[in-house]
């Protein structure tokens, strides 16, 4: 594997996520992002870079937009704290970007740091299903109880590792998933890595019973198996072998009963639904401008008594940045379809499809999006895959 510093960077930038919330607002991540700043200053400069500058473009709009929306926002303290943190969060998408022009091996090295990421995590993971104790972060400890309604009331063994809480955790596998699929199609990886990536993630998220995230990695493994060529008859076998095998394992659980428990007994009014529907009328009632940044949580509270996060990415950005963000957001996901579907590089391809197939239902998992740099990492990671045109 041949390495330079710029696979570094992108080893180190993707691997530090795994770091989830230590540091709190001066996370890993973002101290990386500003520390590597200089470099990136250095190289965006070079004629490889030129379609980088669109999003340089694009994110100086959205800024310069949620700046103009201060005058109007609910909540001028958050809005604020968000300034600071949305120009980290770009220069870390613009790093994986513009860093991958410059590395050896760029596909292989983003799925090496999401890998290491993920497998560092799984440690963790592992001790806290085991002995039900958790990091100091965590928003639920040890003997969570959970009542579903109808007298069934359940003892939650979970694992939520650095995220604060086990949906952001899950959201983390989810966004890792097809560059952990990436890993299976490479001849000189390591088999037995490859393999704890594609049944670890499947574990763990089954025993935080997260409805989104089985569908989601589910369904990225279905595409993925249906991307491969016809003669990866090996790959698919040893899928499907380790998947029944989970199965098996996960049925002498009460981890299923949990998940069908929490699918009949969840009305539309207190499903995600019902807070779409608030989120909606929040958008509307803005004039389709969007209620500024930072409003998020006080603009909701006048539109839902119970929750007041969207849990949807995509309304994130609709219901605070109104349609001047959220149309480019949303071209800009239709033409990764149509440049994947264009690509040759068959192995690039089914890592790509799987994620943007799949993305409704992965950006549905966690309560916020917008201020986390694993979003921007995921995207990043995903132009990249789509863009390099030779391995």
């Amino acid at each position: 594997m041949k390495w330079n510093r710029y696979d570094s960077f992108l080893v180190l930038l993707i691997s530090s996520l795994a770091l989830g919330g230590f540091g709190g607002a001066i996370s890993i991540p973002r101290v990386l992002a500003i520390a590597l700043s200089p470099v990136l200053l250095c190289r965006i400069v070079d004629k490889r870079c030129i379609r980088v500058y669109w999003f340089c473009l694009f994110f100086i709009i959205w800024y310069l937009y949620a700046a103009i929306s201060l005058f109007w926002t609910s909540n001028l303290n958050e809005a604020f704290k968000e300034m600071v943190y949305y120009p980290v969060h770009f220069v870390f998408f613009l790093e994986i970007v513009v860093f991958s022009f410059f590395a050896r091996n760029p596909l292989r090295h983003i799925a090496l740091g999401w890998c290491i990421g993920f497998l560092g995590t799984s440690i963790i993971a592992g001790w806290e299903l085991l002995t039900d104790n958790h990091l100091f972060m965590s928003k639920q400890q040890s003997g969570l109880m959970q009542n579903y309604g109808y007298g069934d009331v359940f003892l939650r063994h979970f694992c939520s590792v650095t995220f604060g809480n086990y949906n952001s955790y899950v959201t983390y596998i989810a966004f890792a998933f097809p560059f952990l699929l990436y890993l299976n199609v490479q001849k000189k990886f390591n088999r037995l890595v490859s393999i704890l990536c594609l049944v670890l993630p499947f574990f763990f998220i089954f025993e935080n019973a997260s409805r989104g995230g089985i569908l989601s990695i589910a369904g990225m493994l279905f595409v993925f198996l249906m991307c491969q060529k016809r003669n990866n008859k090996k790959l698919i076998f040893l899928i499907a072998l380790v998947f029944v095998a989970f199965v098996y394992v996960l049925s002498f659980t009460d981890t299923f009963t949990l998940i069908f428990v929490r699918m009949g007994k969840t009305s539309l009014d207190e499903s995600r639904f019902g807070l779409w529907n608030a989120a909606i009328n929040l958008w509307e009632s803005t004039f389709f401008i969007g209620s500024g940044i930072g409003s998020m949580v006080t603009s909701m509270s006048d539109f839902s008594t119970r929750l007041l996060i969207t849990h949807n990415l995509f309304l994130e950005v609709l219901v605070q940045y109104g349609f001047v963000v959220f149309t480019p957001i949303i071209f800009y996901y239709f033409s990764c379809f149509l440049r994947t579907l264009k690509k040759n590089d068959a192995d690039a391809k089914s890592v790509v499809l799987p994620a943007l197939c799949l993305l409704p239902i992965l950006s549905a998992i966690d309560s916020g999006y917008l201020l986390n740099p694993i979003t921007y990492a995921f995207f990043a990671s995903i132009e990249v895959y789509i863009s390099y045109e030779y391995c």
